[in-house]
């Protein structure tokens, strides 16, 4: 009986955000963000990606595989294309970073640190890795 309600709370919630706190190198959380991200799509809930902090690093066209040590983030970002999922990326972390707008792959969106904290209030459901 306990099994029942197994994760019907998570189908009824529609705004989901994926917070990407962690760089591509070291761990493989920010890849299973991007997982988690189309598993979501997948099941009928199109969740909003928001890079920020080290996780910009995420959006590097060249982060080589060989420093990851697994695919690089990008694959995962174009799957996240198909999806018709554009991912955030604060701008005030980019520049704190050193990081340029035309460093990042395309189709990245930057946002403020503003309208990232106004996007976190506005979910339903934050999951960050």
């Amino acid at each position: 009986m306990a099994n029942k309600n197994r994760g019907e709370w998570f189908t009824s919630v529609k705004q989901v955000l994926v917070l990407v706190r962690k760089p591509p190198v070291g761990g493989k959380d920010s890849l299973e963000a991007f997982r988690v991200s189309v598993g979501l799509w997948a099941g009928d809930t199109t969740p909003e990606v928001l890079l920020l902090g080290d996780g910009v690093y995420n959006a590097l066209v060249k982060t080589a595989p060989a420093a990851a040590k697994r695919p690089v983030a990008s694959r995962f970002l174009a799957e996240l294309d198909l999806c018709d999922i554009v991912p955030l990326a604060v701008r005030e972390d980019l520049a704190d970073r050193g990081i340029r707008e035309d460093d990042l792959v395309a189709g990245v969106r930057l946002v403020s640190r503003m309208e990232a904290g106004e996007l976190i209030q506005r979910h339903e459901t934050v999951v960050a890795f």
